[in-house]
């Protein structure tokens, strides 16, 4: 609950809580593992029934507790996005691939939308990320 209470401004919070989760899965992918693949991990080690999250706080090092607390209900509201909306706030806020193309150039090319019609769905997307990340609160 306290990463969350870093988040109050809601549009601006679900814009942090998507460069969090960036650099979340940054700080835990191993070698030559990809974004993606550190996601699907963390989903399946945080979200399933028998996930490994320790159980003694005293393991837990500083801002882990936070981080699996968190990860549950970031995965329950990304997981309410349509697909074109995942990939676009995945493009502007998680990728950062090494090519020269922006987020919105990569996404004209692969979805085929309109610059406008993509800063759109990002809006809009960006509205229910944060209405389903902090409804709790």
């Amino acid at each position: 609950m306290s990463v969350l209470l870093r988040f109050l401004d809601w549009r601006r919070g679900a814009e942090n809580a998507l460069k969090w989760y960036e650099r979340t899965l940054c700080a835990l992918a191993r070698a030559g593992e990809s974004k993606t693949e550190v996601g699907e991990r963390l989903r399946w080690e945080c979200v399933a029934p028998n996930r490994n999250q320790p159980k003694d706080d005293a393991l837990l090092l500083e801002g882990e507790r936070e981080m699996w607390e968190f990860l549950p209900e970031f995965y329950g509201a990304w997981d309410r996005l349509s697909p074109s909306e995942q990939t676009v706030l995945w493009e502007f806020y998680v990728a950062k691939p090494m090519d020269s193309l922006s987020a919105v150039e990569r996404l004209v090319e692969r979805m085929g939308y309109e610059r406008t019609r993509l800063y759109e769905i990002r809006r809009e997307a960006l509205s229910q990320f944060a209405f389903m990340l902090f409804k709790n609160l």
